[in-house]
C-alpha cells in the first residue's frame, strides 16, 4: 500500500518537530553549564597569584564543573603553602565567577638538631637547620642544615619551580660536605666516611600531573681506611659523575595523606663515566594506587623496586631496608643488598574525618586555622633485598602486618602509632612521622 502525499507531509512535519525539540533541549542543556568569567583570589598575603593560577583548570572561558572545583582545590592545597583552601563559584546566568580563598602558612622554620650516634652518649651530634618554604612568594624552597660534634656536615638545597620565568620548567641544586661514621653491615664496626657532592637538575612539567626531570652531578666518597666494597676504588676514594632521568605521574588527591588517585615514578641513574672506578646503572620504580571503597574507607596499595647492574657496587650505593624504606614488623632492622623489591597494602578508615579548627585567639594569623583528623590503618608489608650473586629463587622474603592510628596534624604533618607482627610472630610498637606511602 502506497502512502498518500498528505500522510507523507505529516511524517516530515513530525520528524522536523522532533529534531527541533531535541536540538532545543540539547542547546538548553549545554547552556546550563556556565563558563568562567573571572577568577578572584583572596587571602594570599605573600604568595603571588600566579602560583595559585598555575594549579587551576578553571581559567576564564573554561566550563564550570563540580569536578573542576574539587580538583583545583586539591592541587592548590598540594602546594603545601596554605592551611586551608576553598574554591567556590558564583553563577551569573551563562557565566560564573570563581572565588579562591586561602589561609597562608608560616614559611620560615629554624630547628635544632640533636642526635646520639649508635646510642653512645659520647658520640653527640648537634647543630641547626633552617628552611624557607616560599621564597619571594613564588613557591621557591630553601633548605640549609649544619651540624658539628662526632659527625659533621653542611648541606643546602634550593628549588625554583618557575625557572627562567617558565611555569613548566623547574630547577634544583643541592650541595653538601659530610664527615660521618657509619657502621659496616658486615663487621658491625664503625668507620669514617667523607663525602662531597654537587647536583643540579632541571624538570619539565606537562599539564597538571606529569613531570620529567634530568639531573647531573659530581660526587666524591672517601674512606681513609680502605676496605673492600666500601668504595669501588682500591685506594678508598671514588670521584665520579652521575646522570639521572626520572618520570613522575602524580594524581593523588592529597599528597600528605592520599585517599584517592595514583602515583607512578620511574628512575634511571648512571654512576660513573670514562675511566672512573665507579661504573653502575640503577633502575627504580614506585607504583601507588588509592581506591575509594566507600565514602568511609580507602584501599591503598604500593609496589616498588630497585635494580643495579654494572661493576662493583660500593656500600654507599647498596639497597637497604631499615633506612628510607622500612618493613613494619622489623621496622628498625637493617637489611642490605644490591637489589630490592617490596610492596604494601593498607586499609585507611577515618575515625575523625579531616576538618578545621579555627583558633582566632592565637596572635599569629598563620596559626589561626588548623587542620586535623584521625584514621585507622590496617596494613601488610613485604619485601626483600639481595645480592646479584644470589639466585632470586633462594632469596628470603620478610614481612609484617598490623594496625594503628594515623593522626593528621596541622601544617601537613602526619604522625603514626602502629603495632605490627613480623613473619616470625614477633610484635613491635612503631612511632613514625609521615604517611607510610
Amino acid at each position: 500500500m502506497t502512502p498518500s502525499p498528505r500522510s507523507g507531509r505529516w511524517l516530515r512535519v513530525a520528524l522536523i518537530a522532533t529534531a527541533s525539540a531535541w536540538f532545543a533541549t540539547s542547546s538548553r542543556a549545554q547552556s546550563t553549564v556556565p563558563a568562567v568569567r573571572e577568577v578572584i583570589i583572596r587571602g594570599n598575603v605573600r604568595t603571588q597569584a600566579t602560583v595559585i593560577l598555575r594549579e587551576m583548570s578553571l581559567r576564564p572561558g573554561a566550563p564550570l564543573t563540580d569536578e573542576g572545583l574539587q580538583r583545583d582545590r586539591e592541587r592548590i592545597y598540594n602546594l603545601q603553602l596554605f592551611n586551608r583552601v576553598e574554591v567556590d563559584a558564583h553563577r551569573l546566568g551563562d557565566s560564573a565567577d570563581v572565588y579562591v580563598s586561602v589561609d597562608e602558612r608560616w614559611y620560615v622554620f629554624p630547628y635544632p638538631i640533636v642526635n646520639i650516634l649508635h646510642r653512645d652518649p659520647k658520640k653527640l651530634v648537634y647543630g641547626l637547620g633552617l628552611t624557607h618554604q616560599n621564597l619571594l612568594g613564588l613557591n621557591q624552597r630553601l633548605f640549609v642544615e649544619g651540624v658539628i660534634g662526632y659527625d659533621q656536615y653542611l648541606q643546602g638545597i634550593y628549588r625554583n619551580p618557575r625557572f627562567l620565568g617558565d611555569d613548566d620548567l623547574a630547577f634544583q641544586v643541592q650541595s653538601g660536605y659530610f664527615d660521618q661514621h657509619p657502621l659496616s653491615r658486615d663487621s658491625s664496626e664503625e668507620y669514617e666516611q667523607i663525602t662531597a657532592l654537587a647536583v643540579a637538575s632541571v624538570g619539565r612539567r606537562f599539564g597538571f600531573y606529569e613531570t620529567m626531570t634530568a639531573g647531573l652531578g659530581v660526587e666524591m666518597w672517601r674512606v681513609p681506611q680502605a676496605v673492600a666494597y666500601r668504595t669501588a676504588s682500591v685506594d678508598g676514594r671514588d670521584l665520579f659523575l652521575s646522570a639521572s632521568l626520572q618520570y613522575v605521574f602524580d594524581r593523588r588527591n592529597l599528597r600528605e595523606y592520599p585517599t584517592e588517585g595514583m602515583y607512578m615514578s620511574f628512575l634511571a641513574v648512571k654512576d660513573g663515566f670514562g675511566e672512573s672506578a665507579v661504573n653502575i646503572f640503577r633502575l627504580g620504580f614506585d607504583l601507588r594506587r588509592y581506591d575509594l571503597l566507600s565514602d568511609e574507607a580507602t584501599l591503598a596499595s604500593r609496589a616498588f623496586g630497585r635494580w643495579v647492574t654494572g661493576g662493583t657496587v660500593p656500600s654507599y650505593r647498596r639497597a637497604f631496608f631499615g633506612y628510607e624504606e622500612r618493613l613494619r614488623g622489623s621496622f628498625s632492622q637493617v637489611r642490605e643488598g644490591e637489589r630490592r623489591l617490596g610492596g604494601s597494602v593498607e586499609l585507611r578508615v577515618p575515625v575523625i574525618s579531616p576538618r578545621y579548627y579555627e583558633a582566632p585567639f592565637i596572635p599569629i594569623p598563620q596559626f589561626n586555622v588548623l587542620r586535623y583528623g584521625v584514621y585507622l590503618g590496617v596494613f601488610v608489608d613485604a619485601g626483600t633485598v639481595w645480592y646479584r650473586s644470589v639466585p632470586f629463587s633462594s632469596v628470603p622474603w620478610w614481612g609484617g602486618a598490623g594496625t594503628g592510628l594515623h593522626f593528621i596534624l596541622p601544617y601537613g604533618l602526619v604522625v603514626r602509632t602502629e603495632w605490627a607482627m613480623n613473619e616470625r610472630g614477633i610484635g613491635e610498637l612503631i612511632f613514625d612521622v609521615g604517611a607510610s606511602f
